[in-house]
């Protein structure tokens, strides 16, 4: 029982300590200048060794560049699973596990909460099921008056590579979010670059990883080109009159799950990316 007791009182220690995510502080910054907020947690965007294919990766978004101000770009190390990734950004506690109501006592300090509290709208996007890790449950919690899931979109094809809506049929309905003449923090947690990757999901000719010494057919390549075809549908949002103004955060939840380690360390840093813009 005593060990038990004290394997518990650990893990409490770790669900309750800050993690001071660069995403989460600037967040916390940048809210009082900003009335529309996205923050976008990208599963699985890690961060390449290669600067060339990070780069090629958002080039879709380096490319407007006259359609934003305040770019940035960086990493930090983590290694976990996607709801510590969400707890992570959302509430800046290093949650190593999901054990999510041992964080009740913490869920005021939650950015959604905060910016709930400050006028803001706030909102929770997911193209997954809502059952799962009960994010039903501790999104309310957590500060989010309107939660939308998979089967809010029932209209929407589903993508396979992870089950779910496709994440590039989920962005008109997040543009609309913000055609509002209200303060709005919207916050989109994506699916679809989840390993197992699916072939047909995967439509990206834009990348050819020979270029990279990888085959076409590896798991990093499909890991690239999913990742370069999100950010391509994602640069959609630099045109739309809606996201004027909008303070736009991504960030990976982990880093990529490739099950093979010796490849896994070749090609990839132990870190997730990050970028932050604001739109025109």
């Amino acid at each position: 029982f005593m060990k038990k007791r004290n394997e518990y009182l650990i893990n409490q220690k770790k669900y309750n300590e800050n993690f001071n995510s660069p995403i989460h502080d600037g967040l916390l910054k940048d809210y009082e200048d900003s009335n529309k907020i996205l923050l976008i947690l990208n599963e699985s965007y890690g961060y390449f060794k290669n600067e060339n294919i990070n780069k090629e990766i958002i080039s879709s978004i380096l490319n407007k560049k006259d359609s934003y101000i305040d770019f940035s770009f960086g990493k930090f190390k983590y290694s976990g699973v996607t709801i510590g990734g969400e707890f992570r950004e959302l509430c800046d506690k290093n949650s190593r596990g999901v054990d999510f109501y041992s964080l009740k006592q913490a869920y005021d300090n939650c950015i959604p909460k905060l910016l709930q509290s400050s006028g803001f709208k706030t909102m929770a996007i997911h193209g997954g099921g809502k059952k799962f890790y009960n994010r039903d449950i501790w999104y309310p919690e957590v500060g989010f008056e309107n939660m939308y899931f998979e089967d809010a979109f029932s209209d929407l094809p589903n993508c396979k590579s992870f089950n779910g809506k496709c994440d590039k049929d989920l962005i008109p309905f997040i543009i609309s979010k913000f055609s509002l003449n209200q303060k709005t923090f919207v916050y989109w947690l994506t699916i679809n670059t989840h390993e197992p990757y699916d072939e047909k999901v995967i439509n990206n000719e834009r990348v050819n990883c020979s270029k990279f010494m990888l085959e076409n057919n590896s798991l990093i390549c499909k890991n690239i080109k999913l990742q370069a075809q999100f950010f391509d549908h994602l640069s959609r949002f630099l045109n739309d009159p809606n996201m004027k103004g909008v303070s736009v955060y991504i960030v990976g939840d982990h880093p990529p799950p490739i099950w093979n380690v010796q490849e896994r360390n070749k090609y990839f840093d132990e870190s997730v990316s990050w970028i932050h813009f604001k739109i025109n």
